[in-house]
């Protein structure tokens, strides 16, 4: 009989006993400062070999400064500024569009002259805003666009040298690991014109460093995952302690079609992910 009451208790133990030593530890890390929100965190924690980081606003401080504008052709760099920033709203607390408006206004820009009378948000597929603008004064419309640089020289259809002269320039920001943004403009529906480029700054975060090497110690290898193009991830991830062998995430796609086996070698061993689109991330977490 007593034997009969063992054995019958210990499965039904082992849940409860389970849970108290998960609530234990759970108070101690509370008491370090660590929220747990499920229980069965703690051992996926603990079970975890390889954590794919967002670069933005997890090894970065998500907060955008310009560090730097060039322009294109006639249009000066103020103009740069009152485009991208017109471009922009300031309800959206997007960090791009916060960086624009507070530099705009920094510069001393007459944004008060225009009102924006139709504005659309950025969306990962078409990767740029728009807005139609109209001036207070009574002048004629036009509209304005900003975002990733490939995306808005194809909407301007820059080819040949044009485009040769620009991309130096925005490998000259990429090197510096500076975030470009492209500027556009079109009046009264005619073509687009490049107005200039805009290089934004997001210095990572203090601990960060710190941190990735802890996580290796632990033996857990940490892949940065980000939308910025190569050079830039390259640049963060060479400040941050990382290896700088970021690749391209289209290169990973490609490779999971021809060969799933390769792609998996390659994704363990890059550091990691560059032009990574939200739903890039189920590729790379599965190679």
């Amino acid at each position: 009989l007593l034997l009969a009451l063992l054995v019958g208790a210990v499965p039904t133990a082992l849940p409860a006993m389970f849970t108290v030593s998960l609530t234990v530890g759970l108070m101690e890390l509370a008491g370090k400062g660590v929220l747990v929100t499920k229980l069965s965190a703690l051992n996926d924690a603990a079970s975890m070999d390889v954590l794919s980081v967002d670069k933005t606003g997890t090894i970065t401080l998500n907060k955008l400064s310009v560090a730097g504008v060039a322009a294109v052709g006639e249009y000066s760099e103020d103009d740069v500024i009152l485009y991208g920033a017109l471009a922009s709203q300031e309800a959206n607390q997007d960090p791009i569009d916060l960086a624009l408006i507070e530099e705009a206004r920094r510069r001393g820009l007459p944004l008060g002259g225009f009102v924006q009378k139709l504005f659309v948000p950025f969306d990962p597929k078409r990767r740029r805003t728009e807005a139609l603008i109209s001036r207070s004064d009574g002048g004629a419309e036009f509209a304005v666009a900003k975002g990733a640089f490939s995306v808005i020289a194809e909407l301007c259809r820059l080819d040949g040298r044009e485009l040769e002269e620009v991309n130096e320039k925005v490998s000259e920001f990429s090197r510096m690991g500076c975030r470009v943004i492209a500027v556009a403009k079109a009046v009264g529906g005619g073509r687009w014109e490049l107005v200039g480029l805009v290089a934004l700054h997001d210095p990572p975060r203090p601990d960060a460093r710190e941190l990735i090497e802890r996580l290796k110690g632990l033996g857990v290898a940490v892949k940065m995952v980000t939308g910025d193009a190569l050079p830039v991830a390259r640049e963060v991830a060479k400040r941050v302690g990382l290896e700088e062998d970021v690749i391209k995430v289209s290169k990973l796609k490609e490779l999971v079609k021809d060969d799933p086996r390769r792609a998996g070698e390659v994704a363990e061993k890059c550091s990691g992910f560059a032009g990574v689109y939200p739903e890039d991330k189920y590729v790379i977490v599965k190679s």
